[in-house]
């Protein structure tokens, strides 16, 4: 969670199997996949995706990491299966610098791409431990796809990137946009358990304060919202020591979207009602750990 004091190293390839079933029970599409011997296995039915998969572990992994590994693959999955000729997907998984994170964490962090629609609805239904012995974890995902009508703009590409990918809680965080349209910035910063936090425009801004002009860089938080008391810090949930989040930045042609947004599912909600040429997004993972 971002507040201020106010999916692999390849291009996602799996093998599965999709159905086109009707009103299967869940249970039985939860067994048909956990028997499924694909490491990474889909089916499509009752107006949901179903997904089994799977993630290779590292020799200091930990479950809790491997759980959400396997979880950011499923989606990963989800999403090349259904914009596979305009997802474009690289380095998903990573190892953190040596020095930066001695227990070798891994993190995910999406590329820009052009989306062809948004999950609305996301579901984690079993895990498969049976092969930890091998350093394997598996999950079973249920999700909900809703296409964006139209198709993208190139001229609204977004480049954003944040100082670091790895957070101490309370490091400060900078993120650096650039986009080849003149538009309206949004970014909103989404924890694990679902619940997204605006982190641009902030309360002091008057509504349509959020444009952002073509080709030239922005540095968040600027020197006035500094000035102002407005600083973006790492912060973890109460209970938490360890977190994977992402930014998602959005640049849209109109002014004042977004309002009432809580929740992921009120974010893709927006999103929806959106036609594809008029805006363009992108994710940015990271990964926030109390110091020990």
């Amino acid at each position: 969670m971002i507040k201020w004091p106010l999916f692999f190293g390849y291009i996602l390839l799996f093998y599965g199997v999709v159905c086109a079933w009707g009103g299967v029970p869940e249970e039985t599409i939860v067994k048909n996949l956990i028997a499924n011997p694909d490491d990474n296995a889909v089916i499509e039915t009752n107006g949901y995706i179903y997904v089994k998969a799977k993630y290779e572990m590292g020799g200091s992994d930990s479950i809790d990491n491997a759980k959400k590994g396997a979880m950011a693959k499923a989606i990963e999955i989800i999403l090349g299966m259904k914009n596979q000729k305009a997802q474009h997907y690289t380095d998903i998984f990573k190892k953190m610098k040596a020095g930066e994170n001695q227990s070798s964490t891994l993190i995910f962090n999406s590329q820009n791409c052009v989306s062809l629609g948004v999950i609305t609805e996301q579901k984690l239904l079993a895990v498969i431990e049976d092969n930890l012995a091998a350093r394997e974890y598996s999950v079973i995902m249920k999700a909900a796809y809703m296409p964006i009508e139209g198709s993208g703009d190139p001229l609204y590409f977004l480049d954003a990137r944040m100082n670091k990918s790895f957070f101490i809680e309370n490091e400060a965080i900078r993120i650096t946009v650039k986009v080849q349209k003149s538009g309206y910035l949004y970014i909103f910063s989404v924890a694990e358990d679902g619940m997204v936090y605006t982190v641009y425009p902030h309360s002091y801004m008057k509504a349509g304060q959020n444009k952002i002009e073509a080709d030239k860089e922005l540095v968040l938080p600027t020197k006035d919202d500094i000035s102002k008391g407005v600083n973006y810090i790492a912060s973890l949930l109460p209970g938490q020591t360890v977190s994977c989040e992402y930014l998602k930045a959005i640049v849209a042609d109109k002014p004042n979207l977004f309002n009432g947004v809580k929740t992921y599912e009120d974010m893709m909600k927006w999103l929806t009602r959106l036609k594809r040429e008029e805006f363009e997004y992108v994710d940015l993972g990271y990964m926030i750990q109390k110091v020990k």
